[in-house]
């Protein structure tokens, strides 16, 4: 059957529909294939650009990025981006700098200018470029004046000195009190250091600040000139992989922004790019419907270990992107124990998926490393491995590799498993395809990119069904006025649902045992390095909890607890219509749209019927706009009442009152980023203000407003933009 051709789109165009668009998080360890994946959806006309920036090293400051494939872009060459900054957080360079200096303030026997005289070019770049690769300064190092640097810490430095033989005499006293602790002495000078920098007060600090500061103007710069200065973040810029075309060359747009060593995670909170996937995709798939769908590769999980908390982390982390599905990959190549181990965490934590109606699909990469280790195992008459080898074992191996995901899955709820090679290589030069090939042919697809294609559509198509009412088997196409605006949006008055949001706020701002989970009750002073750690979780909705010997303690998870508050006062969907704070509203669509809209929701009206079973009959003869989205309204109130997608809302409302929203947000970031308040106190403030926040009468307007926009995010996966 030909597959059926759809009105073609801009790149621009296709990026404006994404509200729609079903999400997938792909999670996965270090070397699981992750980058393979990516590369076999991307096509080759972009894919070139961005492979710097994904790959199997340790590099955890990629930005993230949502790659948005819809196959009604005309060109594969034209591609748009939407990049969302943020302010450059110094709090987290600055932490290093005193480790450094912490260090060689005690070599250079606490001497001001001896340290001072001491830095050199490793020491700077040890600065610039840390080990744990926690941010990337080495390409503006010629911009940062190591003069500068060194005159500025002098002056702090010499006023640390003039306290005497105070910096010794408390490492010497912090080592007593950490005795038990497995805390080194490199980390106990750091500590001191912070300590005594932050009691500096006549303005010897004041200079170092300047040049802290500057960094944030010096790659902001950097990234104007890269953009050809389009600064102007938050809007579609549109270009091409082509020197000649309508719009800008993009390559090295794409190079810049996807290059792991260039400063921009600094300054950068997300990338959206918009592209036509890979050609071959297209030519597997058979749905007449366009294939389109956004992979959401965030940071910190690409980098993931297959260790307990990692894991974890990384399938909250994934949650709390609020995606349609979750895409897990697990490399075959780990020693069987680790990859056991990290089945029963995943097993324990799908759990909270299933309740948040996000299937978890997993694939078990690298099974061709697997079976070439078992050939290559059995008895043969040569020393060289031939090809009738592979032929002889090749169904064992295979028979190995299900028995081995069996015993595997026994650990898992996961109803979706696949094992797949992902190495992609021509059937004539692979020996293990050829072997396929000939004895166990059913497994073929395993080796070449059609089993991957067919495993990702399946995933969307699935994904496109859950978010549909019950009954209906494809999504609405649906016309609107402007596109980048939802076709449906519900709107919440706060007013009519006003003992809710009291209960809220009280649980907030007057329980004790809330209250004092979320503000710092410990009189100790907070080490600046925990605080750089919950402002990191907090920024992608998990908690954090310190476990310091002689520092204040706090186990803080402001999303956790925002999500039992709400649950806790706003216990349905019913719960908000009830009391008719709920609105339709459908203001970007024409009528004829809004007609097509209700035709197509028939399969819901038996329902629709015996909930409106009290209001006159004509009201729903199409005579008025206003009749119209009534039962409009009430079509939709029954889809939300009857989704079971309730806590999918609560969750996402909890993430943008902890973090998401732009109020909540510039209130954190701007006391986060605002270098003059100490590791301490800007922890103390940031939570104190948030208690205030959710005190203020305004609170109850913001979280109105989110769960209008998640339930609005949840009703247009139902609708294809055209």
């Amino acid at each position: 059957m030909k597959k059926q051709e759809f009105t073609l789109l801009s790149s621009k165009e296709a990026l404006k529909r994404m509200r729609s668009v079903q999400t997938m998080v792909v999670i996965g360890p270090t070397s699981s294939g992750k980058s393979t994946l990516i590369y076999a959806l991307v096509n080759r006309c972009i894919v070139k650009y961005i492979m710097a920036g994904i790959g199997d090293k340790r590099q955890t400051t990629i930005i993230p990025c949502n790659f948005l494939f819809d196959e009604r872009i005309e060109r594969e060459e034209h591609f748009s981006i939407k990049i969302n900054s943020k302010k450059v957080a110094v709090k987290s360079i600055h932490v290093k700098i005193l480790d450094s200096l912490a260090r060689i303030f005690a070599i250079n026997g606490y001497n001001a200018n001896k340290t001072v005289d001491s830095i050199d070019k490793a020491f700077m770049m040890n600065i610039f470029e840390p080990s744990d690769s926690a941010y990337h300064l080495g390409k503006i190092e010629k911009q940062l004046s190591e003069d500068e640097f060194k005159s500025a810490v002098l002056k702090a430095l010499s006023a640390i000195a003039k306290l005497g033989n105070t910096f010794h005499s408390r490492v010497q006293e912090r080592r007593k009190e950490l005795s038990k602790g497995r805390i080194s002495l490199d980390e106990i000078r750091g500590d001191v250091m912070e300590e005594l920098w932050n009691k500096i007060t006549d303005g010897s600090t004041d200079e170092y600040l300047r040049w802290l500061n500057s960094i944030e103007g010096i790659i902001q710069k950097r990234l104007a000139e890269l953009l050809d200065g389009h600064m102007d973040m938050g809007t579609i810029l549109e270009y091409s992989t082509k020197t000649d075309d309508e719009f800008p060359y993009g390559g090295n747009v794409l190079h810049g922004l996807f290059d792991p060593f260039e400063p921009y995670s600094l300054i950068i909170e997300d990338i959206v790019l918009a592209s036509r996937p890979r050609k071959e995709m297209l030519e597997k798939t058979v749905e007449n419907r366009p294939l389109r769908f956004c992979l959401r590769d965030s940071m910190g999980l690409n980098q993931t270990d297959m260790d307990e908390k990692s894991m974890k982390d990384a399938l909250d982390i994934a949650l709390n992107c609020s995606p349609d599905s979750i895409l897990l990959l697990l490399s075959l190549e780990e020693n069987k124990v680790v990859v056991s181990n990290c089945c029963k965490i995943i097993g324990e934590k799908i759990g909270k998926a299933e309740k948040f109606r996000v299937p978890v699909n997993l694939i078990f990469t690298k099974p061709d490393i697997v079976i070439g280790n078992i050939i290559n195992k059995q008895e043969r008459n040569t020393l060289e491995l031939t090809q009738e080898d592979y032929n002889k074992h090749i169904r064992y191996a295979t028979t190995s590799v299900d028995e081995m995901i069996l015993e595997f899955a026994r650990q898992l709820t996961v109803k979706h498993k696949e094992w797949l090679s992902m190495r992609y290589l021509e059937e004539e030069i692979d020996p293990i395809q050829k072997a396929v090939r000939i004895n166990a042919s059913k497994h073929i697809d395993r080796f070449q990119g059609t089993g991957l294609y067919d495993k990702i559509s399946s995933i969307i198509s699935d994904s496109r069904k859950r978010a549909l009412p019950s009954g209906m088997e494809k999504p609405i196409y649906i016309t609107v006025k402007r596109p980048e605006r939802a076709a449906i949006e519900i709107k919440i008055n706060h007013e009519l649902i006003k003992p809710m949001l009291n209960g809220i706020k009280y649980k907030l701002t007057q329980d004790k045992a809330t209250v004092n989970g979320y503000t710092i009750t410990d009189e100790k002073r907070i080490h600046g390095r925990s605080v750089v750690k919950y402002h990191e979780k907090l920024c992608i909705g998990l908690g954090y909890q310190t476990r310091a010997y002689v520092y204040g303690n706090f186990s803080i998870n402001m999303k956790g607890m925002l999500r039992n508050a709400l649950i806790g006062n706003i216990s349905s969907f019913s719960s908000l219509y009830e009391h008719g704070a709920v609105t339709t509203l459908a203001d970007n669509m024409e009528e004829g749209e809004i007609d097509h809209l209700i035709s197509e929701l028939h399969v819901i009206r038996k329902d629709t019927a015996a909930a409106c079973h009290k209001i006159n009959p004509t009201v729903f003869d199409g005579q008025t706009s206003k009749a119209k989205l009534q039962e409009l309204h009430t079509l939709i109130q029954d889809y939300f009442v009857t989704s079971g997608f309730f806590y999918v809302v609560m969750d996402t409302v909890a993430f943008h009152l902890s973090y998401g929203n732009d109020v909540i947000k510039k209130q954190v970031e701007d006391i986060y980023t605002n270098s003059a308040l100490t590791y301490d106190d800007t922890i103390r403030e940031m939570q104190r203000k948030f208690l205030l926040l959710f005190g203020k009468s305004t609170f109850a307007a913001i979280v109105a407003e989110e769960i209008g926009n998640a339930m609005t995010d949840l009703v247009n996966k139902m609708f294809i933009i055209i």
